[in-house]
């Protein structure tokens, strides 16, 4: 791929930063027309661009950079440091004390639901910072994975969720340019993977909601629907669990909350009418508990801090 420094829509190093944070565009070949400085190129370069030219520029040279072998890939790399340390986003993950947090029930009924829903042995929720990923809550984790409730950073495909903030869908994950090289592909057996990302309650991702299965399956849309509708559920839970923790809150943030727990109780609801008739008896109690508690904890927190 060739880009301009000058493309609109906020320049090409903003492109060239989407196209690395993404796990189906990571590995893209870039060549890059630069009009600036040699801090422009730098940037470029440090983003993984692999060939910089300073325009004006003859069409023979950029031909002869585009058909520059690459070097392969020995091992799969991780998203890109400066998304996942964004400080705005770090903030976030230290505010929803999800971190290092021991298992939670309310969690836990969720990642149960999903995979019963989804039909897959294993579903995670997974809060990712710059160094590992950490499942807050889990279904189907072997040992001693399950154990210590954790892996490195390197065995983590939410994490490119979480750079991209959107789904990653993928197959066969033996097939995936980038994830076949992951360690959780050639190690831990992961072919399918479905991951949707799990927000604060300010709109930064924090992690993913992520259904595993051990070998290849085309995810239907209504699987992904009820994916996306557990991880609202789980965004109102986090959102919620939050402001508890943090005692009162301003007025812009009670807003926040209130919104991320309207959509979680809606999604909760979305769920009994979607594929209510494929939980038992017991599921659907369970999910109408969920939905209750998140619709008692919004009322306290309204109730508490709405004279902030």
């Amino acid at each position: 791929m060739v880009i301009r420094s000058d493309v609109p829509g906020g320049g090409g190093l903003a492109l060239v930063q989407k196209l690395r944070g993404s796990a189906h565009t990571a590995l893209t070949r870039v060549v890059a027309l630069l009009d600036g400085s040699p801090l422009e190129k730098h940037e470029y370069q440090r983003w993984g661009v692999e060939a910089c030219l300073h325009c004006p520029v003859d069409d023979a040279a950029v031909v002869r950079a585009l058909k520059t072998p690459a070097e392969p890939l020995t091992t799969s790399p991780n998203a890109p440091a400066a998304i996942l340390e964004n400080p705005s986003r770090r903030k976030a993950l230290e505010r929803s004390g999800l971190l290092d947090s021991p298992p939670e029930e309310l969690f836990d009924r969720v990642t149960r639901l999903a995979a019963t829903l989804l039909e897959v042995p294993t579903v995670l929720m997974t809060i990712v910072d710059n160094q590992r990923q950490f499942f807050k809550s889990h279904v189907g984790l072997p040992e001693p994975v399950a154990r210590a409730r954790e892996t490195p950073l390197s065995y983590s495909f939410c994490q490119w969720v979480v750079a991209d903030d959107d789904a990653l869908i993928v197959a066969d994950t033996r097939q995936h340019p980038l994830l076949r090289l992951n360690p959780s592909t050639t190690e831990m057996g992961v072919v399918a993977y479905a991951g949707v990302p799990i927000r604060s309650s300010d709109v930064e991702p924090i992690g993913s909601l992520c259904a595993i299965d051990s070998k290849p399956r085309l995810w239907s849309d209504a699987e992904l629907s009820s994916l996306r509708n557990a991880a609202a559920v789980i965004e109102g839970i986090t959102a919620l669990r939050q402001a508890s923790r943090l005692g009162p809150i301003c007025w812009a943030e009670s807003r926040e909350v209130a919104a991320a727990g309207g959509r979680a109780v809606a999604s909760g609801v979305r769920l009994l009418q979607d594929v209510g008739s494929r939980m038992s008896d017991v599921q659907k109690r369970e999910l109408l508990e969920i939905v209750g508690t998140l619709g008692s904890q919004l009322e306290s927190t309204a109730s508490r801090d709405g004279g902030e």
